[in-house]
């Protein structure tokens, strides 16, 4: 509002307000509900900010994630591209470990997770993984064979670099020629 010198007038708060950002991290780390639904929160309102049609007054450049993630009472920032490069103070906590408050979601989550765990690879992923592998090998050759390169371009230009009475010889030489012409 101050870049379209609309005058704000800041008012006294009436009542003392209490920090409730360590109280609702501790209902997260109980919670993985609660964890989810504040990631989702989080991302929905830093996209719609984002993507809000009076761009002038909502500007994502000078929004505090770090701050508004904490106010969410996210552990980690999601992953997205508006969160790169912003330091975050994330809590140390092993993300699979955090339970859901509901017994049977848990359970499914648990047996989920073992299915998971046990799970052998099917045929496609196999292939998948194999084609990632020699796509990445395939980068490291092409990676080692451009150095190679580079160092015998390297060898090469050493070998002809000019002394400097080589040099002198070059400049008589053009001085000659200007001079027959």
């Amino acid at each position: 509002l101050e870049l379209q010198q609309v005058p704000i007038t800041e008012r006294p708060l009436a009542v003392t307000t209490v920090d409730t950002g360590p109280i609702l991290r501790q209902q997260v780390l109980r919670d993985r509900d609660l964890l989810e639904k504040s990631q989702v929160a989080f991302v929905s309102f830093v996209r719609a900010y984002k993507e809000h049609s009076c761009d002038f007054v909502f500007r994502l450049k000078t929004l505090d994630l770090c701050t508004l993630g904490h106010a969410f009472a996210v552990l980690k920032l999601p992953r997205m591209a508006e969160t790169r490069g912003v330091e975050f103070d994330a809590m140390d906590v092993d993300m699979k470990s955090i339970p859901y408050a509901d017994p049977k979601r848990e359970r499914d989550r648990q047996a989920r997770l073992l299915k998971e765990k046990t799970r052998e690879e099917t045929p496609r992923e196999a292939a998948i993984k194999r084609k990632r592998d020699a796509a990445t090998l395939k980068q490291l050759r092409h990676r080692r064979k451009m150095e190679k390169r580079e160092k015998r371009q390297e060898k090469r230009l050493k070998g002809h670099q000019l002394t400097d009475a080589e040099l002198e010889d070059l400049a008589q030489e053009a001085s000659l020629l200007k001079k027959l012409k």
